[in-house]
């Protein structure tokens, strides 16, 4: 980046344990700061319960595992999709509005729009055809070593 250029630092951590440095334009820094703070934790909630799972013996714990994140985004999903829906119904709310909690912990609290409803919505949907994906190919990696 050129010196004359506008440019910002976000940190993620605090103090002396500051452990990522994300340098960023302007107008997408709150956009990625946010989205790397929801893949963090998902990851790791993703660790703990294979963790858990190998601790306490499930079996198939990748299949397993997929199988809990699809149920989870296909939910996230179906609660994207009636925000967005709703929010086009001008009679519904007084403005644009969130209309369930888990699309209000997913969408956050700034800059509501009908785009960035639809923009999650097709997000999460992208993301269940994924997990679907996962899950089966889960399933048929650990049917195989099973088997031997």
């Amino acid at each position: 980046m050129a010196s004359g250029q506008d440019r910002s630092e976000v940190h993620i951590g605090h103090g002396k344990g500051e452990w990522l440095v994300v340098f960023l334009s302007n107008p997408m820094k709150k956009e990625v700061v946010q989205l790397l703070g929801f893949l963090l934790t998902v990851g790791i909630a993703f660790l703990l319960v294979f963790v858990l799972f190998k601790k306490f013996g499930v079996t198939r714990p990748f299949s397993r595992l997929a199988l809990l994140s699809l149920i989870f985004c296909v939910l996230a999903t179906a609660c994207l999709g009636v925000n967005y829906v709703q929010s086009l119904l001008p009679g519904l709310q007084d403005g644009i509005a969130v209309s369930n909690a888990l699309a209000s912990f997913i969408i956050g609290e700034d800059q509501w729009s009908h785009e960035k409803f639809l923009q999650y919505f097709e997000g999460f949907m992208a993301t269940s055809v994924l997990l679907m994906v996962f899950y089966i190919i889960a399933l048929i990696g650990e049917s195989r070593t099973r088997g031997k």
